[in-house]
């Protein structure tokens, strides 16, 4: 093996694409090396879709680095997002186990680095590690969870119950806890955050601005907040 191959394997070991992501945490030092020579390395920058709706997807693919969504457009036109991936996260392992059309983009948020098995890789990799398809079942499950849990949040809850829903859960993945409260990078534009919880921008705005006077939160330039009252938050939530 070449020494370029060496090291792209290295990488695989060092980060995120292998011991580091939770479908891949139990595997011995072995299973972790010989996935990693099977890995194919693609980085993509902020804008670009890499998995296509309608269209076949050939690859599971980790998110080593940055940020993705996965959304669809309704007819006229608007966006609908239905998932954000970040670091460690992976995807596509639903179209390849049931060999069928992407049901919706997926386009990256931040320049993004993808580790990815092909879909004859993945395979074999499930037969040498039954273990892991369990993992894989309980990761479609969460995710079909937490749809189910959006779709209704947007047909039944307040809009200030969604937004509060929607940090909070951002600051559980994003989140650095300081003294003075909970700094969250947001991974979506006020734009993006209408487009994931089902209201339109204008709303989103008018609902920050109101928890910002409220002293709930505190805007920090363009896509970062401090929560300070996160019991607020899940109060409104509730």
């Amino acid at each position: 093996m070449n020494s370029h191959c060496d090291r792209a394997c290295q990488r695989c070991l060092d980060n995120l694409c292998t011991h580091k992501i939770p479908v891949f945490s139990t595997l011995p030092y072995e299973a972790l090396e010989s996935i990693a020579r099977r890995i194919i390395h693609q980085d993509v920058p902020a804008g670009a879709v890499f998995i296509e709706a309608g269209v076949k997807n050939d690859r599971l693919t980790i998110i080593s680095e940055g940020q993705a969504k996965a959304c669809r457009y309704t007819a006229d036109g608007r966006e609908q997002i239905l998932y954000i991936y970040s670091e460690g996260d992976f995807l596509g392992e639903r179209d390849l186990i049931l060999a069928q059309e992407s049901p919706y983009q997926v386009e990256a948020l931040t320049d993004v680095k993808l580790c990815q098995l092909t879909a004859e890789s993945f395979h074999q990799f499930i037969q040498e590690h039954a273990e892991i398809s369990m993992q894989i079942i309980h990761s479609l499950s969460r995710r079909l969870s937490r749809l189910e849990q959006m779709i209704q949040n947007m047909g039944q809850r307040s809009i200030e119950a969604r937004i509060s829903t929607a940090l909070l859960d951002f600051a559980e993945q994003y989140g650095v806890q300081q003294k003075e409260g909970i700094y969250v990078r947001l991974p979506l534009s006020r734009e993006g955050l209408a487009s994931y919880i089902g209201i339109t921008r204008e709303t989103v705005s008018r609902k920050l601005s109101q928890l910002e006077t409220e002293n709930i939160i505190q805007s920090i330039g363009h896509k970062m907040i401090l929560i300070r009252n996160q019991q607020a938050l899940k109060e409104f939530s509730d």
